[in-house]
């Protein structure tokens, strides 16, 4: 406890206090990420065995069929050209950081893993305070306006996903997403930077989504 306080005191700091202190004015209590991110002897990018572009799609339903966070029903549709999508339901041995009421998924493409996506419980601000800033971050648009922000921590081999929006912009729900291809960068370069997705969010809720 006194190492996550002294952590969110420089970021406090270095931020600008009044981002974050009204999300933590209660004593911080959200489970641990890396639970959730880490997985020993599998090289980043990884999520529990499963690589983007290195992981067949037998192998990612062996991997999963196997899994104890993995419930035994794994289901999965084809989409076309390739693509393969499975999905699966929490057994209840998950760690807390994930939100067990929205299955995981993995999208296949060509027969190689492409995608993982996990939501959390986890809230935007929680990153900041176990894993600190992201190191570059994008915007992803769809139908021409910027709807969520991702935001990458090479560090630990993963991005994460969370809605862009100015009211409640700390509060928004964190996704796990590991992707092996390019980040869909629209708006803005890399490194993250937060002032400035903080004011497209508020441009973009101002004339309306």
């Amino acid at each position: 406890m006194l190492r996550l306080t002294l952590r969110l005191t420089a970021l406090l700091t270095l931020i600008g206090g009044s981002l974050l202190t009204l999300i933590y004015a209660q004593p911080y209590d959200a489970p641990d990420i890396r639970a959730l991110i880490e997985s020993p002897g599998c090289p980043d990018p990884c999520w529990q065995g499963l690589q983007p572009a290195v992981t067949t799609g037998a192998q990612a339903e062996a991997v999963l069929g196997e899994h104890p966070w993995v419930d035994a029903r794994i289901g999965s549709r084809r989409l076309g050209n390739g693509w393969i999508e499975y999905a699966w339901w929490w057994s209840g041995a998950q760690p807390p950081s994930v939100a067990a009421d929205e299955p995981g998924s993995t999208l296949v493409i060509d027969d190689r893993v492409d995608t993982v996506r996990v939501l959390t419980t986890l809230q935007l601000g929680d990153l900041w305070v176990q894993l600190g800033p992201p190191s570059n971050g994008a915007v992803f648009s769809l139908g021409g306006r910027p709807n969520w922000q991702h935001l990458a921590y090479p560090e630990v081999g993963v991005l994460f996903q969370a809605p862009l929006r100015c009211q409640q912009f700390w509060a928004q729900p964190v996704r796990l997403l590991l992707n092996g291809g390019a980040i869909h960068a629209t708006e803005l370069p890399d490194p993250y930077d937060l002032r400035a997705m903080r004011a497209l969010a508020c441009r973009w809720d101002r004339w309306g989504r």
